[in-house]
């Protein structure tokens, strides 16, 4: 981790979103996933467990279950979702996660390219950003947000994803911009949840302008 002027950056990325998006994955399927480790130094065993197909009801085969009906939601349906960060794998899953919440999404792997994307895209409604990313950092990125797109910053939801879990981390995220920081490990309907209650509350203080913009 570098700390350079204040800011958070970091050369190599990911903290912790594939153990939470595995575990949720395994739990759809009536299984489990456990990691063990020695310590450090010592790599990590990750055990999953799956119950047997032949094990299963044939109506329980043939049909899916209530929580699988459940994932497939629309809680983000009609709204463009922004997911920023640096690690590939966990941006997918990302993606992932806010598509099958019904999200539009677009991804980005900087904060320069983020701010591309806002550029070129103007129906984005929600921010997600990881906090430590190369050259700039997540609370650069909201900052820029907010100073740089004044007609429309009022109208974006900005959630910070990150493995800065402190009291002192969730302040000032606020501080620089966000709307909530969200501590990962995080599970798929946390995210959901969260984003949906923060774009219901901005569009109670701008009505109408969050539902217009996503539907363009």
């Amino acid at each position: 981790m570098n700390e350079v002027g204040d800011r958070l950056t970091r050369k190599h990325g990911g903290m912790g979103l594939g153990l939470a998006i595995a575990r949720h994955i395994m739990d759809l399927h009536g299984g489990s996933v456990v990691a063990e480790s020695a310590g450090p130094g010592h790599g990590a065993t990750f055990i999953v467990t799956l119950p047997r197909l032949a094990d299963a009801p044939r109506a329980a085969r043939s049909e899916p279950s209530d929580a699988q009906s459940d994932v497939a939601d629309n809680r983000l349906l009609g709204i463009h979702v922004l997911a920023v960060d640096d690690d590939p794998n966990a941006l997918g899953m990302l993606a992932s996660m806010l598509e099958l919440g019904g999200a539009k999404v677009s991804t980005a792997q900087s904060a320069g390219d983020a701010l591309d994307a806002l550029r070129r895209k103007p129906d984005i409604a929600v921010l997600l950003s990881d906090i430590g990313m190369p050259d700039r950092d997540g609370y650069d990125l909201v900052e820029s947000l907010r100073r740089d797109f004044p007609d429309r910053a009022e109208n974006i939801t900005a959630v910070a994803i990150t493995g800065y879990a402190r009291d002192e981390d969730h302040a000032r995220a606020l501080r620089a911009g966000f709307d909530a920081h969200l501590a990962k490990p995080f599970g798929m309907d946390e995210l959901l949840d969260a984003i949906a209650a923060l774009v219901r509350q901005r569009q109670r203080r701008t009505p109408g302008r969050i539902g217009q913009a996503s539907a363009n």
